[in-house]
């Protein structure tokens, strides 16, 4: 009851009246610690959203993508894998070893600079994981003789080929090839700092099984390229490069030559031939 003599006309008790000023600064004190509970709750929950949303965002843009590319990768290995076993299963084991002493003898009557990438490159072709030609490289190979040792086959792992391996310049795409073969791109850059040691190194090189490739001028990604080196590699005859006419034997030989401005192709040859072409394309002005 306010209007007992106890409380004054303001409803404060009589004996306070003379510590209002202490009464409106605890009221004071406790609108002040509200407030700043309040802000403390709203900052944390300002907090908790950014933290989510930047969970969120990462999540998206890096960890999902990853684990994507990751599946991507299992799936192609397991691919080609099933496609390895198909091949060898679907030769008989008189054949299989028949080409495996063929092989043998290659790697040993091969000069001993190019024993181990010669190897490796059998190892590749046999494995039946060579990368597909690039549709570019397809029109510029003669399809019709770019053949295995046996010529009638229709088996895509025995025809002609190319693929390159390295460090592209202008392109963020690493070649597949640097994947599948690191043994082998690791062997062949290697073997031009030894066949040729005054060469500047090159970035990129063409892998080439049972290619015949028709008179061309290299692309060089649209913007030139370094000069040329080439070598043919494995038991074959003929397969003599031909620049502007002019022939030369690259067996075990390495050559260089300007591909960019220079006409240049296979002459014909019979056996299992291997070549590698070192170059570096000029990057865009």
């Amino acid at each position: 009851n306010l209007t007992s003599p106890l409380f004054d006309s303001h409803g404060i008790p009589e004996e306070d009246e003379g510590d209002i000023s202490s009464y409106y600064y605890n009221q004071s004190m406790v609108n002040d610690m509200s407030l700043e509970v309040v802000d403390t709750i709203t900052k944390s929950a300002a907090s908790q959203r950014d933290f989510i949303e930047h969970w969120l965002t990462e999540m998206r843009t890096v960890v999902c993508p990853r684990i994507l590319n990751r599946m991507n990768e299992i799936t192609e290995s397991w691919n080609v894998t099933k496609l390895s076993i198909r091949h060898q299963e679907s030769f008989p084991n008189n054949v299989c070893q028949d080409e495996e002493s063929n092989d043998l003898q290659a790697i040993e009557h091969c000069p001993l600079p190019f024993r181990n990438v010669l190897r490796l490159l059998i190892q590749a072709d046999r494995s039946g994981l060579w990368p597909s030609t690039s549709p570019a490289r397809q029109r510029v190979i003669n399809l019709d003789t770019s053949t295995s040792t046996a010529s009638n086959t229709t088996d895509e792992s025995l025809a002609g080929g190319s693929f390159s391996v390295g460090r592209p310049v202008q392109s963020l795409n690493t070649p597949r090839g640097n994947a599948l073969f690191a043994d082998l791109v690791e062997a062949v850059f290697a073997l031009e700092a030894e066949i040729l040691p005054q060469r500047n190194a090159s970035r990129m090189v063409a892998i080439n099984r049972r290619a015949s490739f028709l008179p061309h001028k290299d692309s060089g990604a649209g913007f030139g390229q370094s000069t040329s080196l080439i070598v043919g590699l494995g038991d074959y005859t003929g397969g003599e490069l031909s620049i502007e006419g002019t022939v030369t034997d690259i067996r075990y030989t390495p050559v260089e030559f300007d591909g960019w401005n220079q006409l240049h192709w296979t002459l014909p040859f019979v056996g299992n031939r291997y070549s590698l072409v070192w170059f570096t394309p000029a990057e865009k002005e």
